[in-house]
């Protein structure tokens, strides 16, 4: 049971990501995607308060804020990716996620991290890799390499 819930949460993210570009291939500028993105996300998130009850303290306040604005410059980042290039391509990248939760985990946390951890995180770059090469790439056509560099790039 422990894996279900990361399972649920992948499932929801590719499906999140999936509506996003449906929207932006139906019109809608990656601006107001991002806009309502995050409204959504705020409106769903904020009565979350009212069940967690605690004390606040000033530390705990700050980390939840650079926590907020880190992921709100992520999510605008994914959307440009999406925006900018195919979702298969963005969505693999943004899956690199893994290898920077285990580096930010050992550097500022403390904590050790497994052997199976980081080959997992090696294998996960190896097939990000592999998954950046577009036909255009293999194929000698620049024009379609670049959108797939541009949406890497943002992702």
């Amino acid at each position: 049971m422990p894996l279900a819930l990361p399972l649920i949460a992948s499932f929801l993210y590719a499906l999140g990501s999936w509506g996003m570009k449906l929207g932006m291939r139906r019109g809608a500028h990656p601006r107001l995607v991002n806009a309502i993105s995050n409204l959504a996300m705020a409106g769903w998130s904020a009565p979350l308060v009212l069940f967690f009850p605690a004390t606040a303290n000033h530390q705990g306040f700050l980390g939840a804020l650079a926590a907020g604005g880190a992921l709100f410059l992520g999510r605008a980042c994914a959307i440009r990716a999406l925006a900018k290039g195919d979702l298969s391509l963005a969505t693999p990248v943004l899956g690199i996620k893994t290898i920077f939760v285990a580096l930010l985990t050992v550097t500022f946390l403390g904590e050790s991290v497994s052997p199976g951890l980081m080959a997992g995180a090696a294998l996960s770059s190896v097939a990000v890799a592999l998954l950046s090469l577009s036909p255009g790439i293999l194929h000698g056509k620049k024009e379609g390499a670049s959108l797939d560099r541009a949406a890497a790039g943002w992702a």
